[in-house]
């Protein structure tokens, strides 16, 4: 024979892990964020990144690749770039910066960004798209810049930055 008091445990367990089971059965089973067919939007990312290669090409000018991987979550908790990795590759001419970065939503969706930074700018632009699943067709403008450089070892970089603009989907 159970005592009481186990007897009253077991069932409180019992009943909390049924209605567990049942609100998660209500829940979809691995939904896709959706998007708003068009939208602006605010960003937080932090980017942490090597320098790859450097070719000396004369009087101190170098061309500079770099690598980069990102962190990124959209400053609403929802929608474009919320919990989104990136891959990031770059080169440096001189002063001039230009780059692509493949972004990847926890659902797996991706989409690409091409970004540049004029000599001698605190802002960069970039553009949206193509893109994969949700992201397909995507279209959109950005301007982005480093709010904060991070400690870094030597060939390296570390920042955390915030990206604003808009998106259309088709």
């Amino acid at each position: 024979m159970i005592p009481q008091s186990k007897r009253n445990l077991y069932l409180r367990v019992t009943a909390i892990a049924t209605g567990l089971g049942v609100a998660l059965t209500l829940l979809p089973a691995g939904a896709a964020e959706e998007l708003p067919k068009q939208g602006s939007f605010a960003v937080t990312y932090s980017a942490a990144g090597t320098l790859t290669r450097t070719i000396d090409v004369a009087d101190g000018t170098k061309v500079i690749a770099n690598e980069a991987r990102m962190i990124a979550t959209n400053d609403t908790g929802q929608g474009i770039f919320h919990n989104a990795t990136g891959e990031c590759l770059g080169v440096r001419a001189g002063d001039s910066r230009n780059g692509y970065c493949v972004f990847t939503d926890k659902d797996g969706d991706k989409f690409v960004e091409p970004w540049s930074i004029a000599p001698g700018a605190k802002k960069g632009t970039a553009t949206l798209g193509p893109g994969t699943g949700k992201y397909k067709g995507i279209e959109g403008n950005l301007e982005w810049e480093v709010v904060t450089s991070l400690p870094a070892a030597s060939g390296t970089y570390n920042f955390i930055g915030k990206k604003r603009g808009s998106y259309r989907l088709p």
